[in-house]
């Protein structure tokens, strides 16, 4: 199990690792989009920050679980930002790696005392 999420784990660090940078690099693709939800800018900015630190924190397991949380946080509104703008077959990837995120953190090594 501990393998698994290690692997849970890298994937979504390199998948959010991109997404996350390129919101920050300002990706046309996702000016258009959050331009389309009627987002300001400076939450595209802001969200690839997020996402760039949470693939660094899920990378890490002392604070996978924290990297995770922000994650699943990320990917409700994610699903949430398609559902609300009739996009029900985009939400689907979102949602699915909003799970991934939560069995990530769900399978973080435990301490041991």
């Amino acid at each position: 199990m501990r393998v698994i999420g290690h692997i849970f784990a890298l994937l979504l660090a390199l998948a959010f690792a991109v997404a996350g940078g390129s919101k920050i690099l300002g990706n046309e693709m996702h000016v258009e989009n959050f331009t389309r939800w009627n987002y300001p800018l400076w939450f595209m900015t802001l969200t690839g920050v997020l996402e760039l630190l949470a693939a660094l924190l899920v990378l890490i397991p002392f604070t996978r679980l924290v990297g995770a949380g922000l994650l699943v946080a990320l990917m409700v509104g994610a699903t949430g930002t398609h559902v609300i703008n009739g996009e029900m077959l985009q939400s689907v990837p979102a949602a699915v790696l909003g799970l991934l995120a939560l069995a990530t953190g769900l399978m973080r090594p435990r301490r041991q005392d």
